[in-house]
């Protein structure tokens, strides 16, 4: 599982020219290497076009297979993070469409959508998020999908990190190796998939931390190390980063995806929106930019009804009974009015 991670960085803004800049001529997306040139092949915007400059960028050099570079996972090692290969499964989840064929009779076979409990995708909320942080402060819930745990060292070598736990799984998680994440009602019809061997690790799980700290670089060379005399006229290399520089990594690098979110919105899921305003206070937050948290805009998750899978049918009946104890009581209140009412009689009669 690859982690999002996004880390902090000094900006440094230009004074603006006083000349005016030529205007930029037309280009014609049409032709397909602009697009690459461009990296909008995927997509023109959005995560996929972020996965193609990840890709091209980052993944084509550093990759596993490449020798004498350092690896994008090795790093994560070297800063004291580490993201597990196993899966998060949870009682605690989110819904999940299943096409499910449906017998009328006489031949007739309809086609439904159910909405089942999918153990991959965890909910957070409540004490699961971290409230007293200003990356989470301000919202309700979270929805991870297909995500690993993540763990981070306070103490890397001479670097002291200050270690925050974003979101948290509930205490009914257990971590899988299991690559096969269709559920399969026939085996087990109630659920889909089958519950924690005894053989897997359960408890709470770590799903987003937020690291801030001094992190080398990996271009960093061991001080015992004799220096290159080719190298002595080459630019000096940051080898290593501020104190203050911020990271959070993220356990899932789906949970923001075009595709997820697309369907979450059918599935009216308010925690998996509240996603990007997480991505968003995330950014704002490496970049020391809280400002705009404070005055962000609370999501339509902030209304939402934190109520678990348990207990919604037995909720449910009891606004049911509360409606009809209600309509029942309005009744009888206008029964008893009626019956209260004296004729008017005429002297006359």
């Amino acid at each position: 599982m690859v982690a999002a991670a996004l880390s902090a960085g000094s900006i440094a803004a230009r004074p603006a020219s006083a000349q005016t800049e030529p205007k930029q001529p037309a280009k014609d997306y049409l032709q397909r290497s602009l697009e690459i040139y461009e990296f909008r092949k995927a997509a023109p915007s959005g995560p996929e076009r972020g996965q193609e400059i990840f890709y091209y960028k980052c993944w084509f050099c550093h990759n596993e297979f490449t020798q004498d570079i350092p690896k994008l996972e090795g790093l994560f090692k070297k800063w004291g993070i580490t993201v597990d290969d196993q899966m998060v499964m949870d009682s605690k989840n989110d819904m999940f469409p299943v096409p499910e064929n449906r017998d009328l009779g006489n031949g007739m076979i309809v086609r439904e959508m159910h909405q089942l409990p999918y153990p991959y995708w965890v909910k957070m909320d409540g004490d699961q998020v971290a409230s007293s942080s200003v990356i989470t402060g301000g919202l309700t819930g979270s929805v991870m999908h297909w995500a690993s745990p993540v763990k981070a060292d306070a103490k890397v070598g001479d670097d002291e990190h200050r270690v925050e736990v974003l979101l948290r799984s509930s205490d009914g998680s257990w971590l899988t190796t299991a690559t096969k994440v269709e559920p399969d009602l026939r085996t087990y019809p109630k659920s889909g998939f089958p519950g924690p061997k005894d053989t897997d690790k359960k408890g709470s799980q770590a799903m987003a931390v937020a690291i801030t700290g001094g992190f080398a670089s990996s271009v960093e060379k061991p001080k015992d190390q004799p220096r290159d005399p080719a190298d002595k006229d080459a630019a000096p290399l940051i080898a290593h980063s501020p104190p203050d520089t911020r990271i959070v990594v993220f356990g899932s690098s789906a949970f923001v995806s075009d595709d997820v979110l697309g369907l979450a919105q059918q599935l009216e899921s308010d925690f998996a929106t509240s996603n990007l305003e997480l991505v968003h206070n995330a950014v704002d937050w490496s970049l020391s930019d809280t400002d705009l948290l404070g005055i962000r805009s609370r999501n339509t998750a902030a209304r939402a009804l934190t109520v678990s899978t348990q207990s919604r049918s037995t909720w449910f009946i009891v606004n049911v009974a509360i409606a009809l104890l209600g309509l029942l009581a309005v009744v009888g209140f206008a029964w008893l009015r009626r019956r209260a009412v004296q004729p008017i009689i005429s002297k006359e009669a």
